[in-house]
């Protein structure tokens, strides 16, 4: 009986040995998620709300003034074209 006795111990320490390799792959596993949250939570807290608020304004008010620029482009371009279709329209008549 002591060589059985001596079998389930071996098999009882493989058995813990894989438990603890288990164990330990999944705790590299699990940290993943939790240490690219904290580098994300730690990036966000350098911005303010208030910053974020600013930049965002910025950035919108420039688009907005680029659009009516190139509204304004564009009208100056209708508008020659216009004079010249209708002094083109004049001189045909």
């Amino acid at each position: 009986m002591g060589k059985l006795k001596t079998y389930q111990e071996q098999l009882q320490d493989i058995v813990e040995k894989g438990i603890n390799a288990a164990e330990e792959q999944q705790k590299k596993l699990a940290s993943k998620p939790f240490e690219y949250a904290e580098k994300l939570e730690t990036e966000a807290r350098e911005y303010s709300v208030k910053t974020l608020r600013t930049r965002y304004y910025g950035y919108s008010e420039n688009l907005f003034e680029q659009l009516r620029s190139l509204n304004t482009r564009f009208g100056s371009f209708a508008a020659d074209l216009v004079a010249k279709l209708e002094k083109e329209a004049a001189e045909g008549a």
